[in-house]
């Protein structure tokens, strides 16, 4: 859908590449799974926000799970699950 409006993707499978990108790059929006390869979607969002450039990020946490927000604590994101 993104790609179809127009917007380039990036996508990787570990955290570790993730970060190494962020540092290197700078994006508009993450969408982040709650497994990656290396890392929980969640440690993976907290690290995240407390790098200086990414701290404000917008964050959607996309997830197949049905019950709603994932355990991140305070982590600012927007959970985007299935509906009933």
């Amino acid at each position: 859908i993104l790609q179809q409006a127009g917007h380039s993707l990036t996508t990787v499978q570990a955290g570790n590449e993730a970060i190494s990108l962020l540092v290197h790059k700078s994006y508009d929006l993450l969408v982040v799974s709650p497994e990656l390869h290396d890392w929980s979607g969640c440690d993976f969002i907290r690290l995240v926000r407390r790098l200086q450039n990414t701290r404000e990020l917008p964050v959607i946490f996309l997830s197949g799970d049905e019950s709603g927000q994932p355990q991140c604590g305070a982590a600012r994101v927007t959970t985007l699950s299935p509906t009933a």
